[in-house]
């Protein structure tokens, strides 16, 4: 709502007579949204960790992983160095985005340690990414105290720790060595004493994983008006996602996983049989919408149960199907989401995806 909200100020303020007005309530606004944004991170990140119990590699996108991990680690980097980041164009990683979200927030919080308060200007912290042939390179170097030759042997060792007693138990390096080769990867160091440390993430390149109903894109159509069905039983996301999708596509909204069915089953209920043979035509291959934006988990049927439903009786229609989530906070939702090979999103999502999705839609004939 905040997004759409500054789309629709910012031609105002071009007006005679407006810009003092209307810049100023758009200013708040981008505030507003600028907020909005962190708390959206914060939440992410708590999710994050939330999964980390949960190994089940994929595509993750390895710059990603690193701001999460700055972000949770910026307390203890704020009063000791710069932070500077040199990322290079690298593909996504097969990885786990939990877990090497806590491998980065670790080094990155090792590598606090090693520096000095009180020098700020004079000590760097920084992230390196590039590609080598089917790896993905992620690097955390400091200029901090450094290890010797004989540290450095026994860094990722259980307990082995440099620190005073009680302020360190020795594990986070070999806890990182071992989420590291669970996601068939490997970590290294180099150290020289007085100068710092560089620790090295590798990880194996992802292929990239095309959905089924989600292409890559046709540049060579223009945008052109379609279709949508949002499935979802709060109010206020359906209302959001009618008002950004409604201006350039035709929105219908079930309030219910029951609901949705029976639009999806009324849609595509006209007899074709009955059609003389050269007016019949291949049967419409998605209820007539063009994308189905149906969420997880709903208080009648869920969109698992919907998934089910059509599954069993209309299974060409999901290839239009796009799940959105909160989180899988169920068994069922966690098992659900490893099995179907569906595109699905996560609350809170940005407007440009939905347009995306919705132009990305498989073509149909009718």
């Amino acid at each position: 709502n905040l997004q759409f909200a500054v789309e629709q100020l910012t031609p105002l303020v071009r007006r005679p007579g407006l810009q003092d007005a209307v810049g100023e309530a758009l200013e708040a606004l981008r505030e507003a949204k600028e907020g909005a944004e962190r708390i959206r991170v914060i939440v992410r990140d708590l999710q994050t960790f939330a999964r980390a119990d949960e190994l089940r590699l994929g595509p993750v996108d390895v710059h990603v992983a690193l701001e999460f991990g700055i972000s949770m680690a910026m307390t203890h980097l704020r009063s000791r160095a710069q932070v500077e980041r040199h990322f290079g164009q690298v593909p996504p990683a097969l990885a786990h985005e939990a877990r090497l979200g806590q491998v980065f927030l670790h080094l990155l919080i090792n590598a606090a340690h090693a520096i000095p308060s009180g020098a700020f200007d004079r000590h760097r912290v920084t992230l390196t990414t590039r590609r080598e042939g089917a790896w993905v390179l992620a690097e955390v170097s400091d200029t901090g105290l450094g290890m010797t030759p004989e540290v450095l042997q026994r860094a990722f060792e259980p307990f082995f720790t440099t620190r005073p007693v009680g302020e360190g138990s020795g594990l986070g390096l070999s806890i990182c060595l071992g989420l590291v080769r669970s996601m068939h990867g490997e970590l290294t160091a180099t150290s020289i004493p007085g100068l710092g440390s560089t620790f090295q993430v590798r990880l194996p390149v992802s292929e990239p994983v095309v959905y089924p109903g989600l292409p890559a894109g046709r540049a060579d159509e223009g945008p052109c008006r379609k279709r949508v069905l949002v499935v979802d039983d709060e109010p206020q996301l359906t209302s959001v996602l009618r008002r950004i999708l409604g201006r350039q596509h035709d929105v219908v909204v079930a309030h219910s996983g029951r609901e949705a069915l029976a639009l999806l089953e009324q849609d595509d209920a006209f007899d074709r049989d009955a059609l003389p043979p050269v007016l019949r035509g291949p049967r419409p291959s998605a209820g007539g919408f063009d994308r189905v934006f149906c969420d997880l988990m709903m208080a009648d049927l869920t969109g698992m149960d919907v998934h089910a439903e059509l599954s069993r009786r209309r299974p060409e229609l999901l290839s239009r199907f796009v799940f959105m989530t909160g989180g899988s906070f169920t068994e069922r939702a966690r098992a659900f989401l490893q099995a179907v090979p569906l595109p699905r999103i996560e609350k809170p999502f940005e407007p440009g995806l939905l347009h995306s999705l919705v132009e990305s839609s498989p073509p149909r004939t009718f």
